[in-house]
């Protein structure tokens, strides 16, 4: 099952990557901005959560 998924998924991405391409690349530019706001935000979090007990 595995192997035909993985075939069938090989076969589909060139045909969906030329549809949605102008889609995609700017929904991933979208996608990189917020990953990044949110990286950063998961950092803070951490060194809060890191620096917590040691605040009186």
């Amino acid at each position: 099952m595995k192997k035909k998924t993985v075939a069938g998924q090989h076969l589909l991405l060139p045909n969906v990557f030329k549809k949605f391409h102008r889609r995609a690349f700017f929904a991933r530019a979208v996608f990189t901005r917020l990953d990044r706001k949110k990286i950063i935000l998961l950092n803070f979090i951490k060194n809060l959560i890191r620096f917590l007990p040691y605040v009186p």
